[in-house]
């Protein structure tokens, strides 16, 4: 499956495929040097927090906040160096209620097929119980749960412009 940008031909209703980079290569290469770095220092501070009477969960979870939109926001700078827009990574607006209904609909949709069939997976391999790292990681205090959502908000934000929107078309071109 080719996921190459597509873009609108002023002068005609037609799509081209457009194969460029749509960053530096050295760009490219500073982004995933960063999240190596980024996956490793998060492998220690998972094993840090499961030896730890009482982990920081809230400086972890600011932490976590802070590096995704850095990461996100040298991205976004590495694509308009390059004269790329912002929506090829971020996606196109929504232009009415409508539009912003049925993406929330195809989550709902998504969620509620994803959920029987995580949990059905779940008892078919026998996973029933979270790893150490997993239960030190997850937030037990209300402040930690306050916490907990905008990180969430902000992995998925972050993390699909980053994944999917850059470093999958980067590397398909």
């Amino acid at each position: 499956m080719n996921l190459s940008i597509v873009a609108r031909d002023a002068r005609s209703s037609t799509y081209r495929r457009d194969e460029r980079l749509i960053a530096s290569p050295l760009h490219t290469l500073i982004v995933l040097a960063t999240l190596a770095v980024w996956s490793y220092g998060g492998t220690a501070s998972a094993a840090r927090f499961v030896s730890a009477p009482h982990p920081d969960r809230v400086r972890e979870y600011l932490f976590g906040i802070g590096q995704e939109w850095l990461v996100l926001a040298f991205v976004l700078f590495g694509i308009r160096r390059a004269g790329t827009p912002l929506s090829v990574v971020m996606g196109e607006r929504w232009h009415s209620l409508r539009q912003l209904g049925r993406d929330i609909g195809v989550a709902a949709i998504f969620w509620v097929a994803a959920v029987p069939a995580l949990y059905g997976l779940r008892v078919l391999f026998g996973a029933n119980a979270m790893g150490p790292a997993v239960w030190a990681l997850l937030p037990h205090r209300t402040l930690e749960i306050a916490l907990w959502i905008p990180l969430a908000l902000t992995a998925g934000i972050c993390e699909e412009a980053i994944f999917r929107g850059y470093l999958q078309r980067q590397l398909i071109a």
